[in-house]
């Protein structure tokens, strides 16, 4: 099971998240100073450095980069919101009603009503189970200093990234009309004085490569403990081999960015594609959370069903919005799961809420999965 969950993030990473980091990135450099160098150039020039902060750095390095890089983000990101209704006086008229409201219509990208179905198990899959998220606040010292800093991550993540996000799009909107994802380069581009646009460059220089460079060391690290050390070798030379398996991700990534290119919206782009591994893996963390005496095998049956049903819902046919197709899909493979586990393994289930005293997370043998 753990080798199963650990191939799907990995899969998940080096041709989703990564590719896909490196393309806005580079897309935001070029359309906030209107370079006409290829996107995968820069790409690769971001690459470049990223892996060698990820082999050289290792989490460390990313955790206090992020927090430098994090600062100056938040108090730049604050400023062009202002500096952009300035731009326009305030005044938010001729933009389009739709425009203007989070509850997106029936022919909205995000309609209104995915938020009662799919949506929810979205957020829960990325903040409470995503590795890259986890491993971060699992790093620290005590669970008290974890908890500090998934606290204040929300805090910033209601109050101030809404606005952030949804402001400057919408006053571009009205200076340049729809020009999709390089939207907020052109904005920053124009409304930023010039002597703020270089730091502001080296922010977002910065965010692109500690994000690139979190998703990079998660993979090394799934790779080499989850994957090779106990069904390869079981004490690898771990520094040389994290350098080439970090090595051979990068170039991964760097020949899938033209796939990217041209994307409509590359926002929706991700989160469809996301589905194949989010709620397959968010289907075992319930199993673990919410059953007792769940065989192993069958929560991985399940899986692979799962990934294979949300893959024939995206490529082949869609009767529905892809959000409420996630809903279905993990819908499907728990009851999948617990089929499997009674049908063929022959396992009665219990249905247990977790307490709050129980702390550990115990997987007791390969037979079954308990989390608690």
């Amino acid at each position: 099971m753990r080798a199963v969950i650990a191939l799907l993030f990995l899969l998940g990473n080096v041709f989703i998240y990564l590719p896909i980091m490196l393309y806005t990135g580079s897309l935001f450099m070029k359309s906030m100073f209107g370079v006409e160098a290829p996107i995968l150039l820069i790409a690769t020039a971001f690459a470049i450095v990223g892996a060698a902060y990820a082999i050289l750095g290792g989490l460390r390095a990313v955790a206090v980069s992020d927090t430098y890089s994090g600062i100056l983000l938040l108090g730049m990101g604050i400023l062009v919101v202002y500096l952009a209704l300035d731009a326009i006086g305030f005044d938010l008229s001729g933009i389009p009603r739709e425009r203007l409201t989070m509850l997106g219509g029936n022919d909205s990208p995000i309609p209104w009503h995915t938020l009662l179905t799919g949506m929810i198990f979205i957020q829960i899959f990325y903040w409470s189970t995503n590795q890259t998220i986890t491993q971060r606040a699992m790093a620290a010292p005590t669970v008290k200093e974890a908890q500090k800093g998934v606290y204040a991550a929300a805090l910033i993540r209601l109050v101030l990234i809404p606005p952030m996000i949804v402001l400057p799009g919408i006053v571009s909107y009205k200076l340049y009309g729809p020009i999709g994802d390089a939207a907020y380069g052109r904005i920053v581009g124009d409304v930023l004085p010039l002597w703020l646009s270089g730091l502001f460059a080296a922010a977002i220089a910065a965010a692109v490569l500690t994000s690139f460079n979190s998703v990079l060391n998660s993979s090394a690290t799934l790779y080499v403990c989850d994957i090779h050390e106990r069904y390869i070798k079981a004490k690898p030379n771990v520094v040389r081999l994290n350098a080439a398996i970090t090595l051979g991700f990068v170039v991964a990534a760097l020949m899938l960015v033209p796939v990217y290119d041209g994307a409509a919206s590359i926002i929706n782009l991700v989160q469809q594609l996301n589905g194949l591994l989010s709620m397959p893996i968010l289907s075992v963390f319930i199993l673990g959370l919410l059953f007792q005496n769940v065989d192993a095998r069958a929560a991985i049956i399940a899986v692979v069903f799962g990934v294979g049903l949300y893959a024939i819902f995206t490529f082949l046919w869609t009767p529905l919005h892809y959000i409420h197709l996630m809903f279905l899909t993990l819908i499907s493979t728990l009851s999948v799961s617990l089929l499997v586990n009674r049908l063929v393994f022959g396992r009665h289930v219990r249905f247990e809420l977790p307490m709050r005293s129980q702390q550990a997370v115990s997987i007791p043998n390969e037979e079954s999965v308990t989390i608690s």
